[in-house]
């Protein structure tokens, strides 16, 4: 798996600070694909957003993830959240996932474990943990609730099935007949449910690249085959923004240049490659594609890891209205479960990011510019946003 080997620093504490400008960067790509999107106008006011942050000490530090929740939105205001030991005795390694009730976190290649956070009512939450190992590794990645049929959905790399919590109950749906189909993030667009496949061997390397679409109401299952292989980022939607489509970071065969981003019908399956990794060495794209978030002004925001620079991973702009990229910004962690996130609520992207010793959750408003940044106490695990439309 591509994203096991990291050390996460500890860190020694929690504040603001004055983030330092940018050095002028010349790297810049005006040929990129132009799309033509119509963007729809959104209420602002109707919009209310919670900020979800979970940390780990390390993936070889047991028992040490953390959460931490802001009701308001701001990172200024993440408070710790009460909670079991969340990770296992060989380390930690935590995602996130939200639903109308709360949200949850999924303990991903240790520990098989489910940690639910239901609001309480009294602004705090009620706790609840579910094994779902069965004494195997199961290699736990994404989770979604099913809304149609009362149920959490959860993905693991080590099976060709979902997992299907409902009731108390814990039952399988198969997804594909390839043993080496390996379903990693997940979306829900609409009545259906995206499956990123990765379809790694037995030494992690992806032969294939694939979505499975489930149907929500009944849980019938088609396959959407992609042109690159290795579909490692989140399934990216914005329906206010491209209703007909959604947008995957597709890494290729790691180190070997040859991948991209996806640009997904919805209807058809029909995939378009719309940037490409580059085997030009000092291009801005010579690397290898992390993840992605569609803002609300048709930007693209890449995590991008340049194996070649140190392992500088990089924060790039994709201006889609315009064919450009550039870099937002260094320093990057592109190791976390989920390492970038878009609010619609204050049009920021949230971001991890490393400066020396000390790690970071930074904020670039994609209106104006603005950026922010806090200090976080460990490393990071995943962002996530909860946006409820009132």
């Amino acid at each position: 798996m591509i994203f096991i080997v990291l050390l996460l620093f500890l860190i020694t504490g929690c504040s603001d600070m004055d983030l330092p400008e940018l050095p002028d960067n010349e790297s810049v790509i005006d040929d990129a694909v132009v799309l033509d999107l119509d963007i729809a106008e959104t209420d602002d006011d109707g919009i209310s957003e919670d900020l979800i942050v979970a940390t780990v000490g390390g993936y070889d530090v047991p028992f040490s993830g953390r959460v931490y929740f802001s009701v308001s939105g701001a990172m200024d205001d993440l408070i710790p959240v009460k909670s079991p030991a969340m990770g296992s005795a060989e380390g930690s390694d935590l995602a996130l996932s939200v639903w109308d009730k709360g949200f949850f976190v999924i303990g991903r290649y240790d520990s098989s474990r489910l940690y639910f956070f239901k609001d309480d009512g009294a602004g705090g939450f009620d706790p609840e943990e579910l094994d779902l190992s069965g004494g195997k590794v199961l290699n736990l990645q994404d989770g979604v609730y099913n809304p149609l049929r009362d149920e959490f959905i959860v993905s693991a790399l080590n099976s060709s099935s979902l997992i299907i919590i409902k009731d108390g109950e814990i039952t399988e749906l198969k997804i594909s007949e390839n043993e080496n189909a390996s379903p990693a993030k997940m979306r829900i667009i609409g009545g259906k449910l995206y499956v990123a496949m990765q379809n790694l061997d037995e030494k992690w390397r992806s032969q294939a690249g694939q979505v499975a679409v489930v149907g929500l109401d009944d849980h019938d299952v088609s396959i959407i085959d992609l042109p690159v292989m290795n579909p490692v980022g989140k399934i990216e939607y914005n329906g206010s923004v491209d209703p007909d489509h959604f947008y995957i970071a597709c890494a290729g065969g790691w180190q070997k240049r040859d991948g991209a981003i996806l640009r997904v019908d919805l209807e058809t399956g029909g995939s378009q490659i719309i940037l490409s990794e580059s085997g030009e060495e000092g291009s801005l794209l010579d690397g290898d594609m992390v993840d992605v978030s569609l803002a609300g002004n048709g930007d693209l925001y890449l995590v991008f890891s340049n194996n070649s620079d140190r392992w500088t991973n990089r924060l790039l702009k994709y201006e889609t209205l315009k064919g450009r990229v550039s870099m937002v910004d260094s320093g990057l962690n592109a190791f976390a479960a989920n390492p970038v996130e878009y609010s619609a609520g204050s049009k920021k992207i949230y971001y991890f990011a490393d400066e020396g010793p000390d790690t970071y959750l930074k904020s670039i408003d994609t209106v104006s510019g603005e950026k922010g940044g806090l200090l976080l106490k460990e490393g990071p695990a995943a962002v996530k946003v909860r946006v409820e439309y009132e």
